[in-house]
């Protein structure tokens, strides 16, 4: 996410959009602010689960949160296509894809435990 705000300020008129109230097409409102917040702690949230849930939580865990986080960056790839966004950003929702699918395939292929 963090990239992603690096690399959108780089699309030209940005700052004069974000000045004006606009942020890439979409209003500035709490919510958006409030989608960037969770969005920004969702690895760190990740990351303290991963360590701390038992096998089989932790598996459906990431599973669904691979493939969600996956999803969302098809979604902003077609996205930035269309827009016309600086070319770094679809890379970057490219990258989310893959490093999303990985995860979600780990998790598939995580060794089953019996209780």
């Amino acid at each position: 996410m963090s990239v992603y705000v690096f690399l959108l300020f780089l699309k030209p008129g940005i700052v004069q959009g974000i000045m004006a109230g606009n942020l890439g097409g979409w209003p500035i409102t709490q919510g958006l602010g409030f989608f960037f917040a969770i969005f920004w702690w969702i690895p760190f949230a990740m990351a303290f689960l991963s360590l701390t849930l038992k096998d089989p939580p932790n598996q459906w865990t990431n599973l669904v949160m691979g493939m969600l986080i996956a999803i969302f960056c098809v979604i902003g790839l077609i996205e930035s296509a269309i827009k016309g966004f600086p070319a770094a950003i679809p890379v970057d929702y490219f990258i989310g894809v893959l490093a999303g699918a990985l995860i979600a395939w780990c998790a598939w292929k995580w060794p089953r435990h019996t209780a």
